[in-house]
């Protein structure tokens, strides 16, 4: 090994340990800065004792330099971060990814002494593809509590412009009572339209960040209303009952197809794990047959078969209503 190469090996070792600990850092003082808060706009209100703290959650959005250039190049992941609750620059997060990536790259060539063509591509998968995927995981589970919350969260609208609020103190109560993510979105957007901000603007702004659906359903229920008049409470009280119905049309739907989603992540990843197991106990079945010209098309060929019967049992079983 020449010394270049330990170098970068120190260098990268270096740059994901102070990564690891910052990140541990960050995620040992968010477990401890928990409170009774009914969301974390609330807490930070509360803590900072200024109506106006709720905003900073918005700060990331607002900053320049590297971090605007990232997340102009990155737009999607810029969104599946705050949809993730994840209030971070983004280009510590690429930091963190590249890092990552860094590291199992140099622990795969120091302790497998694999070719570069496997570790290459296997470093940039998990140190780009497993935040990525933790993301998206976060992501999903932040989006459907947000549609179970929307129900109650116009229920909660309704009976406040029954009891004669304003629209935008009915929204404020959102905020107030309703944990995350729904609290907290809902208030930055009141905030939003304490500080400057039309109703109009701020509901936009809000559907930006946390695109959804039903969601985008609420904003234009209040804004024709806004625009046209009418009942405003009984027309969210039957987008509730919409709603409601079809989130419980969606579980039955869940539960019906769950056979067929379990199916294909057993045929999806039952391949990898067998080649994995094969390689750890007898790495020869395919160190013998590598030098081959035809092992790499037809491995490509496997890949790609696999990839088609894995996306077309996807399509089967995710139904959308």
């Amino acid at each position: 090994m020449t010394n270049i190469t330990l170098y970068i090996m120190y260098a990268g070792l270096f740059l994901t340990a102070l990564l690891l600990i910052e990140g541990m850092y960050f995620l040992i003082h968010d477990l401890r800065s928990g409170s009774k808060d009914i969301n974390r706009r609330m807490r930070l209100i509360n803590k900072e004792g200024d109506n106006k703290a709720g905003l900073s959650l918005l700060r990331i959005e607002k900053q320049g330099g590297l971090t605007a250039i990232a997340r102009n190049m990155f737009p999607k992941l810029t969104d599946i971060m705050w949809t993730a609750g994840v209030v971070m620059p983004i280009g510590r997060l690429l930091a963190f990814m590249v890092g990552l990536g860094l590291f199992v790259f140099l622990l795969l060539e120091t302790v497998t002494a694999s070719p570069l063509y496997i570790t290459a591509p296997l470093s940039f998968g998990v140190g780009f593809g497993f935040p990525y995927g933790v993301l998206k995981i976060r992501s999903h589970r932040r989006q459907k509590a947000f549609t179970n919350q929307l129900t109650p969260a116009i229920d909660l609208i309704v009976r406040g412009l029954e009891a004669g609020h304003p629209v935008t103190s009915a929204l404020s109560l959102v905020a107030d009572q309703m944990p995350d993510p729904i609290g907290s979105e809902f208030g930055i957007a009141v905030d939003e339209m304490t500080y400057g901000l039309s109703m109009q603007e701020s509901l936009d702004n809000m559907a930006r960040r946390f695109p959804n659906q039903d969601l985008r359903f609420l904003i234009i229920s209040v804004q024709i209303q806004r625009v046209t008049g009418g009942n405003l409470v009984e027309i969210l009280t039957n987008l509730s009952e919409v709603i409601r119905a079809r989130v419980a049309m969606q579980k039955k739907i869940r539960a019906v197809s769950a056979e067929g989603r379990l199916s294909g992540w057993i045929v999806g990843l039952l391949p990898f794990f067998v080649a994995g197991f094969i390689w750890l106990t007898s790495p020869q079945f395919f160190t013998e047959v590598m030098d081959d010209p035809l092992f790499i098309p037809l491995q490509g060929m496997a890949v790609l078969l696999l990839a088609l019967g894995a996306l077309t049992i996807w399509k089967m079983v995710r139904i959308r209503i």
